[in-house]
């Protein structure tokens, strides 16, 4: 029979008496039962665990198993000879602390009985015998997508050197093939009876800071996963996973890896496709400037002063204000708290997505203000807040002469704009939400009532005044007229007959608290109730005055009386007010809240601290305000700012997407300050899809599939060849089948003119492509197809695409051409149609005009029923490497017709803010009449069927040369074939209704 017996673990020993039947047959079985559990109490077991591998070479048999103090398990072992290895941690987890190892390189189990004795210390984890076997390391892991050295100034990539350090995957690694993982972990299996199973798993580890682990690299099977953030590794979810399944030094053919020359490093490649090298790498597209061997970025590093921008007119969406915290425990946040202290900033919302804090930021547009404060000529006549809104008064006189109140919130964003129409009036008050409005002038009031956001007014004839004041909820308002203050309804009918008041000294009054206080008789304050009833008695004087103030107000239980240039304050405690604050110049109205003083007077509205004498707004362009924002663990000082004269696109991170992708030095404050670095959403943008190009020609998509062969022309040479493809992308849980057609064009299809020539676009040539990649996928919701076109050994080529989806309907179609090779001629055009419940076609244009010199152009037209809208955008570095863009707007265009030549109204703002010296600069073109043109040189913005380039520039254009439209990029959505065919020469978009 079988008796079962027992590993034990004892203070630096592991014994193992195995019996046997007598007599057994060769192929007999015995069983091995492991455990650790019963000495694991005495302290002898190393804290970190064991893992112990028993190899039987003749049967081909091995078992792996990961012991901790609890371990126990049972295994049958084929007769044989043995060997036993085993290593363990003595750190608190698992992977950690010093190792002890032990081995046992041979012993026979043919016998009756045996006994196995596994010594385990530190020393015998350098032994030679033992090293060659599990050949312990510690290792650190490091990731990102392509194994690759890139050299900027030659825009070539070159083999990875076998010496590679821990920061190749960090600052010398361009930004775009940097990993998106930010936290791994490892985790040993057990084989047991030739089934794996999980073992030990390590801690979450950092995967941006090299992490070392003391690890077994032959032999024990590794899982090793990685996750874009710290709460994705807590919760073990949306991983990557990379399965050693015959041990570290093995790798899979599923996956590229790659161990450095001493075995200290191992590099895996973050790309979706697990692979680090693709054939094509050296015929990716990139617009730089220079010359060879000296190239570099077209656009100079910024200088900038600040991580976050506001926009300015707080039009703005989400946008991250703290990015990459790996050490981040926080799962939501509060937009209430998340800005703590700030004078000008507030967040409307606030939440946590892939390890970043994001906000939609607010400016508070009465602290921090523009010159003039409206951005346009207004005057404001009186300024009131309750409950935390203010209430503006103002009169435009531009286009046409009106009244408007401007409602703010606490915060200091403009909630609410009404339009009064041309009649003067002079003061305002408001209930406590803000429902009802009341203005006045001298003879009449204006009564508003607000529901929803859509407001109904009364005139009240003969209930006008000097001041007004209105109750808490809104029923009753108040009117100082002359010498007598008066109480009326909501309808204008008086609420008291009685006169309650005699004389008044000068007609200003002010509501607090259910009173009305006033300035009575020999400037004597005075108050009484008001209420449905009407006002009730005033009282005895509660402060004397020794002057007449200008304005007037009550709250926080004090009063404040504003008289020319300063401002005094009463605890109505019979003595004389104190000073309070000084300010540079008189004011028209004077208003408490949290402790801020605001003052009104022509066109700006000014705010003070309590009995301070500095001024809290910037009353410039904008303001700057540095805010620490500490939450879940992590903490940083940043700088936020709101301009102004901020333009009407970010032009630098424009830049990065018309010149594909780039590395760039400070990798932090441009991606807080430019919303497009952190943007998710992939959508046109005037900067172009170039970036598009070189993800799909490298690691990341399509190259990365054909990571077995070494260049293009390998790929050529095994041409023609199809394959089909089942792509998991393991992080986002997504399953792609798709087909791979690859073709070695043998001159069939050629390139059109414009990129045929690197020097010269007009220049006349029959060049084939080499290489044609086709791409289709099908789905249950979508179905796109996709074809490339290559010259091998060259950056040149056409990327083609159609795409549907079922519901909700969205069709678009791409065309991009380019040619980089040339230092000087280097080019690049895109069209696109895209099609759901509008339609939108876009062109952009992007060519080298000397070395150092660029030229882009971006046009947009969109068709909604039958409303035509469109926007154009200019881009230019000269050899100065200045970069400036300039914005040509006009939504909706009323008119498109080509001889319609309106000049742009030509406001434009200054960029150079953001920088500390003139290596860049920005200027843009706002709002205005229709993109028209009758320069050959310039836009042919608009025709009656929609838009095109006829000539972008003096230099001509592919559109001029190849019979390619986006038009004729069809897609039947009836029953969704797509069909990528040449069109007609002729305008690239047309859009009908």
């Amino acid at each position: 029979m079988n008796i079962q017996s027992m590993i034990k673990f004892l203070p630096l020993m592991l014994m193992a008496p195995l019996l046997y039947s007598c007599g057994g047959p060769a192929t007999s079985n015995a069983q091995l039962s492991v455990s650790s559990s019963f000495i694991a109490t005495a302290g002898s077991m190393a804290a970190g665990g064991y893992i112990v591998v028993g190899e039987n070479a003749s049967a081909a048999k091995k078992f792996v198993l990961s012991l901790s103090g609890t371990t126990e398990s049972t295994i049958k072992l084929e007769r044989g000879v043995w060997k036993f290895t085993a290593v363990g941690w003595d750190g608190s987890q698992p992977f950690e602390g010093n190792n002890l190892c032990g081995s046992v390189p041979s012993i026979d189990l043919n016998s009756d009985t045996a006994s196995v004795e596994i010594k385990v210390d530190a020393a015998s984890c350098s032994n030679v015998a033992l090293s060659s076997e599990i050949n312990i390391r510690m290792l650190s892991t490091i990731s990102c997508d392509i194994f690759y050295q890139y050299n900027q100034s030659t825009n070539s990539f070159t083999a990875l050197s076998s010496s590679f350090s821990p920061s190749f995957c960090g600052t010398s690694m361009p930004n775009d093939y940097r990993s998106d993982f930010t936290r791994f972990r490892y985790q040993s299996l057990n084989i047991k009876d030739g089934i794996q199973s999980p073992g030990f798993v390590s801690e979450c580890k950092d995967l941006t800071v090299p992490t070392s682990l003391n690890l077994p690299t032959k032999k024990v099977p590794f899982l090793v996963k990685f996750y874009k953030t710290a709460d994705d590794c807590t919760n073990n979810r949306a991983s990557q996973n990379y399965l050693f399944k015959d041990g570290i030094e093995l790798g899979s053919p599923n996956f590229d890896h790659k161990l450095n020359s001493s075995a200290t490093m191992l590099l895996l490649s973050s790309a979706r496709t697990k692979r680090g090298t693709s054939p094509f790498m050296n015929e990716i597209p990139r617009v730089l400037c220079g010359s060879a061997g000296s190239l570099s970025d077209c656009i100079a590093e910024p200088t900038l002063n600040a991580h976050i921008n506001v926009p300015f007119m707080n039009d703005n969406r989400e946008q991250t204000i703290l990015k990459g915290l790996n050490a981040l425990t926080a799962t939501t946040c509060d937009p209430n708290t998340i800005l703590p202290g700030s004078k000008y900033f507030s967040a409307e919302t606030c939440s946590i997505k892939d390890n970043q804090i994001m906000i939609k930021p607010v400016r508070n547009e009465l602290l921090c203000q523009g010159s003039p404060f409206y951005h346009f000529p207004v005057n404001i006549k009186d300024l009131y807040q309750r409950e935390g809104k203010t209430y503006v008064l103002i009169y435009k006189n531009s286009p046409v002469y009106k009244y408007y109140v401007m409602v703010y919130s606490k915060a200091g964003k403009l909630i609410a704009e009404y339009d009064l129409g041309s009649t003067p009036y002079t003061q305002i008050s408001a209930n406590t939400d803000g429902s009802k409005i009341v203005v006045i002038n001298n003879t009449d009031a204006y009564f508003i009532t607000v529901s929803g956001n859509t407001p109904s007014g009364q005139v009240l004839s003969g209930k006008g005044g000097n001041q007004v004041e209105m109750d808490p909820v809104g029923n009753y308002f108040y009117v100082a007229n002359g010498t007598r203050v008066y109480g009326y309804t909501s309808t204008g009918t008086q609420i008291s007959s009685v006169e309650p008041l005699a004389t008044l000294t000068v007609p200003l009054i002010s509501f607090y608290n259910g009173y009305l206080y006033v300035i009575s008789e020999n400037m004597e304050v005075r108050k009484a109730s008001a209420n449905a009833g009407g006002i009730g008695t005033f009282s005895a004087a509660i402060d004397v005055l020794a002057w007449i103030p200008d304005s007037f107000v009550v709250s926080g239980g004090k009063a404040y009386y504003q008289k020319n240039t300063e401002l005094y304050y009463s605890i109505f405690d019979g003595t004389l007010p104190s000073l309070t604050m000084t300010q540079s110049a008189g004011a028209l109205a004077t208003s408490i809240m949290d402790g801020k003083v605001y003052f009104a007077k022509d066109q700006g509205v000014f705010v003070y601290q309590h009995g301070v004498n500095d001024i809290l707004v910037s009353t410039t362009n904008g303001c700057s305000e540095t805010i620490t924002v500490t939450h879940g663990g992590v903490s940083k000082n940043l700088i936020i700012e709101s301009k102004q004269n901020m333009p009407l696109m970010p032009i630098w991170s424009d830049g990065l997407r018309l010149f594909g992708r780039r590395f760039f030095n400070d990798v932090d404050k441009p991606f807080y300050y430019f919303e497009s670095l952190n943007d998710h959403d992939d959508g046109v943008r005037t900067g172009g899809r170039l970036e598009r190009i070189q993800e799909m020609l490298g690691p990341e998509a399509l190259g990365g599939f054909f990571s077995q062969y070494n260049t293009c022309a390998d790929v050529k040479a095994a041409a023609p060849f199809t394959r089909e493809h089942t792509f998991v992308d393991e992080s986002k849980g997504e399953v792609m089948n798709f087909t791979l057609a690859v073709d070695a064009n043998s001159a069939n299809e050629m390139m059109p003119n414009y990129i045929c020539d690197d020097a010269d676009p007009n220049a006349v040539c029959s060049v084939p492509y080499d290489l044609i990649l086709n791409f289709s996928h099908s789905g249950s919701d979508r179905r796109e197809k996709m074809r490339i076109k290559l010259k091998c050994g060259s950056q040149k080529g056409t990327f083609e695409s159609a795409d549907v989806e079922y519901s909700p309907s969205d069709i678009r179609n791409e065309l991009l051409v380019w040619n980089t090779n040339s230092d000087t001629s280097a080019r690049y055009e895109e069209y696109s149609l895209e099609q759901d419940t509008r339609k939108r076609g876009t062109v952009l244009r992007l060519h080298k005009t000397s070395a150092s010199g660029v030229f882009a152009r971006w046009v947009e037209v969109e068709l909604s029923g039958s409303q035509k809208s469109g926007s154009v955008a200019q881009y230019e570095i000269n050899a100065g490497s200045v970069f400036t863009g300039r914005q040509y707007v006009s939504r909706p265009l009323a008119e498109f017709n080509a001889g319609n030549s309106t000049p742009l109204n030509n406001v434009s703002y200054s960029f150079n803010d953001i920088v500390s010296n003139t290596d860049f600069f920005g200027s843009f073109f706002a709002e205005g009449p229709a993109i028209t043109s009758t320069s050959s040189s310039d836009i042919y913005g608009t025709t009656s069927s929609g838009g095109y380039f006829s000539d972008q520039n003096a230099n001509n254009s592919m559109s001029k040369f190849i019979p390619l439209s986006i038009n004729d990029m069809n897609i039947d959505d009836s029953s969704h074939p797509l069909v990528l065919a040449p069109g007609n020469v002729g305008a690239v978009f047309e859009l009908t209704p």
